[in-house]
């Protein structure tokens, strides 16, 4: 019985050891837990970054779309509104050419 005491108390500390590297390993295991859920906390981040600054872009893009196609109908419409005059210009010049033939001709 005596002999059993002792081999059971010369036990303890191995038991003791193999309980500190349990211990050991289950913060290790938890603190690898934490990582991976920070990294996934900052992968969610930045997807949604990421997704935040395309929308913006596009955003931007249309943007910018819709003040070309402004500037372009702006453009258009000075380009016709310029034609109109040229057109008036041609008109009266014209008039004013045959009312000069009409009085050199009547004069002659």
């Amino acid at each position: 019985q005596n002999a059993s005491l002792k081999s059971h108390v010369a036990s303890l500390p191995d038991s003791r050891a193999e309980a500190a590297k349990l211990e050991a390993s289950e913060r290790r295991a938890a603190d690898a837990e934490a990582a991976a859920a920070r990294s996934e906390a900052a992968g969610r981040e930045l997807r949604a970054r990421a997704e935040a600054a395309e929308k913006e872009a596009r955003a931007a893009a249309a943007e910018a779309e819709a003040e070309r196609t402004e500037r372009l109908a702006a453009e258009a419409a000075g380009e016709e509104e310029a034609g109109g005059y040229r057109r008036r210009c041609e008109e009266l010049e014209g008039m004013l050419r045959r009312t000069a033939e009409s009085r050199g001709g009547a004069e002659a």
